[in-house]
This record gives structure tokens, C-alpha cells and sequence, in this order.
């Protein structure tokens, strides 16, 4: 097997083996580089924020090229908790509807939707609770790819069926 980035790549120790569960990789040295070069911007007042406002940019440009879209279509939250918001608040959801959780779902990723007024929040005891709470009312089955507590998989083509 040929791994994403060699082990060089990386800040870990000598017979140190990361299991990389759930969303907590180990750490690349390139991120200590970008960590460092977003610090110096963020204490570079109107200057460095201008800089910072170009990286972004710059990088929505290699996506957008990637990707085969014009720059306007690629944008970036601030969080997962902010995207999860704002799709949240995107969704049509009637009052009268449901959405369906794990009670191993990052919490960020329920707010958008319990806050909304007359959609009922189901949770769920695991990733096997969902498929018991889903109905002709639900409108969004919300779950991560690897829960962050448990470092279950979830079964996406399963719950995509359920939908």
C-alpha cells in the first residue's frame, strides 16, 4: 500500500504508529508552516489580513482549476459548524418535518437544524438507532463519514437507500 504523504512528512516520533480515528490526524509539518504563516498575518493588522484574503484566493483559484468551475462557484466556511449551519438554514424544512441523528454526532453538526421551529430532532442510540427513526417526514439524515467518538464508518449507500 502507498501512503498519501511519507512518514517524513509528518511530526511523530520514533515507534510512535497513529491510528488516525475519527477526524484527528497526526499532524503534517506543512501545517506548523501554515499555522506559523497564518500567526504572522494575523498580527499583521489591515496588512496581514490583506495577505491572508490572498491565500484564500489563491487557493479557491487551484480548486476552481481542479475542479473544472468558475472561481465564484468555490467558497470556504470559517467551520464544519459553520457550513453545517448554514445548510442548515438553507434546507426547506416544513414545520411538521423530522431530522434524524446519532447520539454520536459531532454536536456542531445538529445546531443549524435544532434551532429551526417546528422540526423535530430525532436522535438516535448509534449509527444502528437511524434506520428505525427515518419516515415519510424526514428531511435530512444527518451523520458523519467516521464518528469522532466511536470511530464508526458510517454505512453512506445504507442511509442513502433510507432516504
Amino acid at each position: 500500500m502507498t501512503p498519501l504523504f511519507p512518514r517524513e512528512a509528518f511530526d511523530i516520533g520514533p515507534g510512535v504508529a497513529h491510528l488516525c480515528c475519527g477526524g484527528e490526524p497526526p499532524w503534517l509539518r506543512s501545517h506548523s508552516m501554515a499555522v506559523a504563516r497564518y500567526a504572522e498575518h494575523r498580527n499583521g493588522g489591515f496588512t496581514g489580513r490583506d495577505l491572508m484574503d490572498a491565500e484564500v484566493l489563491a487557493v479557491r483559484g487551484l480548486m476552481a482549476r481542479e475542479w473544472g468551475v468558475a472561481l465564484a462557484e468555490i467558497g470556504f466556511v470559517a467551520s464544519v459548524a459553520d457550513g453545517c449551519a448554514m445548510l442548515g438554514e438553507s434546507l426547506d424544512l416544513p414545520p411538521g418535518c423530522n431530522v434524524v441523528a446519532a447520539d454520536i454526532e459531532y454536536s456542531s453538526v445538529l445546531g443549524g437544524f435544532a434551532l429551526r421551529p417546528g422540526v423535530e430532532m430525532r436522535i438516535g442510540q448509534g449509527l444502528a438507532g437511524l434506520p428505525a427513526l427515518v419516515d415519510a417526514r424526514t428531511r435530512a439524515i444527518l451523520v458523519s463519514d467516521i464518528s469522532q467518538l466511536t470511530g464508526e464508518a458510517a454505512d453512506l449507500p445504507a442511509l442513502r437507500a433510507l432516504a
